[in-house]
């Protein structure tokens, strides 16, 4: 699963997984005022990509993991 990190504006931002394909829901898990949040992306029931703002970049396996077995859920249906 592919990721990608920035730093901007003094906030750090981890992409994960594929933003080329277009979402259809967005579930944003944490405080977006303080800018330490988790932003997933999805295709119906599908887990596509995530956004991690100002996050532990401990987390970012976690969240591949995520989003791989929800594919890979997708792809056996």
């Amino acid at each position: 699963v592919p990721t990608c990190s920035s730093q901007v504006l003094g906030m750090r931002f981890d992409f994960v997984g594929d933003f080329s394909t277009p979402h259809l829901l967005a579930e944003i898990e944490g405080n977006r005022e303080k800018g330490l949040f988790i932003a997933r992306y999805r295709r119906g029931e599908t887990l596509i990509a995530a956004v991690l703002c100002n996050r532990d970049p401990a987390e970012i396996p976690m969240i591949q993991e995520e989003v791989k077995t929800s594919v890979l859920s997708r792809t056996k249906r």
